[in-house]
């Protein structure tokens, strides 16, 4: 037989409704939130694994947006060479034009080269943020610097228009080439000479032979203007590049894309495309306004003509980098970066379900059970106000 009168036994059922009260608060709580627990020890049999789940996801986030960043930064550096490209096929049918057609075609030659050429550097320039993207490692200035001082125009031909400019040469000669001045076979034009003849000149030789006049410089040999325009591109200029422009560094970029997983990217603005189309915009740029149609321009016109020929591939020289082959040394990374970046999605969805099977709730489940505790409340508060409602002379009587 059950008491229903004794203090103890009143406060066994007060404490069971209480705590009827308070599951449901909870499941109240749950619907609102969609939560099993606002915190972890209403989960303590599984929070172990829900911590190292979620690590891990903040790990895949994390190399997820790596990925987002490379991908954004070759993007715009890919855009820079679509730039380049354009640039150098349009200078390249302008010199076309100014080679093969009439004279009034080459009026404004040096104005569209040098145009050019600030618009090359400019693309090299290119940002994301504040960040330069072809300087290597070198994120703080810009790559490219065509300013006096820190670059030396490739100018063949002084201001004078009849006098060869030995400027050029001496800054490769000394500063690429690692040689000293005065030059190994005396002058400067003596050097030239032995360089394409093997031996020095004999006669007629130039009034001044350290700063020879252009019909000089051609009296004994013909065809030494053609050698000097064609040190420009020649095989000693491919293999020891004149990048005095470069202010960036040789450093790969590299971004972590998964644990224990680097991939390098980009491309640095010291690549031999981009010294190359530098140096013919540079040296139609540089050259005279008088000798725009002389033998002498002809030569550098059609020398720089032939270089950004091959920057862009056409007749392209076997074994030189151009525009395109730089560009597919840009992208290659992309492959990489999509196969890793869609592991990642697939890792996050399925970790995802994880986590949310520890922390949601089965919303209809939920609903169930409030019901039955609302019923249930709704009991006890009857079964307590009964109970205050008996005395001892009640239930004698």
């Amino acid at each position: 037989m059950t008491r229903v009168a004794p203090y103890a036994q009143q406060e066994l059922i007060l404490f069971h409704t209480l705590k009827q009260q308070q599951n449901m608060f909870d499941r109240q709580m749950q619907l609102s939130t969609g939560l099993v627990s606002q915190d972890y020890a209403g989960i303590s049999n599984q929070s172990n694994r829900l911590v190292s789940t979620e690590t891990a996801i903040r790990r895949t986030d994390q190399f997820t947006a790596n990925i987002n960043v490379v991908e954004q930064r070759l993007s715009l550096m890919d855009l820079s060479m679509d730039s380049l490209d354009t640039l150098a096929r349009e200078f390249r049918s302008t010199l076309n034009a100014a080679i093969d057609g009439p004279e009034s075609h080459v009026a404004d030659l040096r104005d569209l080269a040098d145009n050019t050429l600030t618009l090359v550097a400019e693309s090299l320039n290119a940002r994301d943020g504040t960040r330069y993207l072809f300087g290597g490692a070198r994120v703080d200035r810009p790559p490219v610097s065509l300013e006096a001082g820190t670059y030396r125009h490739a100018k063949l031909i002084e201001d004078d228009g009849t006098t060869v400019d030995q400027t050029f040469y001496d800054t490769y000669y000394e500063d690429v080439l690692g040689n000293t001045l005065p030059y190994a076979q005396g002058t400067f034009y003596q050097q030239i000479y032995f360089e394409k003849n093997g031996g020095l000149p004999a006669g007629p030789l130039p009034g001044d032979m350290n700063n020879p006049t252009l019909a000089e410089f051609v009296a004994e040999d013909p065809a030494l203007w053609q050698y000097y325009v064609d040190r420009l591109d020649s095989a000693q200029m491919l293999a020891n590049p004149k990048t005095d422009y470069y202010q960036g560094d040789n450093v790969q970029n590299r971004a972590r894309i998964d644990e224990a997983f680097e991939v390098p990217y980009g491309v640095q603005a010291d690549k031999t495309a981009f010294q190359r189309f530098l140096m013919a915009a540079d040296a139609i740029a540089s050259m005279p306004s008088a000798n725009i149609t002389t033998p002498e321009g002809l030569a550098l016109m059609t020398k720089a003509r032939d270089m950004l020929e091959d920057i862009i591939g056409v007749d392209a020289l076997n074994g030189v980098q151009g525009l395109s082959e730089t560009r597919v040394e840009l992208n290659g990374p992309r492959l990489t970066l999509e196969s890793v970046k869609e592991r990642h999605t697939q890792f996050s969805i399925y970790a995802g379900e994880i986590v949310a099977d520890i922390e949601q709730v089965d919303t209809a489940t939920v609903i169930a059970r409030l019901q039955s505790d609302q019923v249930q409340l709704q009991a006890s508060y009857s079964t307590i106000s009964r109970l205050q409602s008996l005395t001892l002379l009640n239930f004698l009587s």
